[in-house]
């Protein structure tokens, strides 16, 4: 098979990603920004603006349903379109993002989630106790995927990269719990039954993504 494009000696680094190849690069980090804008955390945010901004609860479902969904599609093309670059024996696809574009996504992803949780909050606080501790619950959830999972990926792997993930969101979520308890957000008295829905819907909401990411890393969009 010819290569496309100039690379590297296979001598010298036989697999190679996209962004080690400069003609591959400029489609890959659009694609990863567009898979930076599908992941939960940015698409909570997006839905809370929709929200806030329209007082509706159809808005926000079809902010967020349109723009996982364009971001999505936009990300797969312009990944294939970057890994087209490389040919297949020679491509590298480890799972892990690539140190500079982790970090960024460390930092964006735990902001947004709790930027959107905070809006949420902020808008309910003229709901009655239910509606605000189903709120409140699902700010438990934010906090057990902001936490749990790069925690038991740390332990897992000791990587650095879901360390930083876990301090991040650490740090987002102690500002969270801060803004919230100054500004009298958290509900008084907490409704269990309604926290634990919410709790529930967003553990079922992230567990659904980190499926799909899961599938997404496996997957082999781009010629042989």
């Amino acid at each position: 098979m010819s290569e496309r494009v100039s690379l590297p000696d296979p001598r010298a680094q036989r697999l190679l990603h996209p962004a080690d190849v400069a003609q591959a690069h400029p489609a890959y980090v659009r694609g990863w920004a567009m898979s930076v804008l599908a992941a939960p955390e940015v698409l909570t945010l997006v839905g809370s603006l929709a929200w806030v901004l329209s007082g509706s609860w159809v808005a926000p479902t079809l902010a967020v349903l349109t723009t996982g969904v364009v971001a999505e599609m936009a990300r797969r093309h312009l990944m294939g379109e970057a890994w087209a670059h490389i040919p297949r024996k020679r491509q590298d696809r480890t799972p892990d993002t690539p140190a500079p574009y982790a970090l960024v996504e460390a930092i964006i992803r735990p902001a947004a989630m709790a930027a959107g949780v905070m809006l949420v909050l902020a808008g309910l606080t003229n709901h009655g106790a239910g509606v605000r501790s189903l709120a409140f619950g699902s700010a438990a959830g934010v906090v057990l995927a902001l936490m749990g999972v790069p925690l038991m990926r740390w332990l897992r792997t000791r990587s650095s990269c879901a360390a930083l993930e876990a301090s991040a969101g650490l740090a987002c979520v102690i500002a969270g719990i801060g803004v919230a308890s100054f500004a009298g957000w958290i509900p008084e008295p907490l409704d269990p039954v309604a926290f634990l829905l919410g709790l529930g819907m967003l553990v079922v909401v992230y567990a659904t993504w980190l499926g799909s990411r899961r599938l997404r890393s496996q997957d082999r969009s781009g010629p042989a």
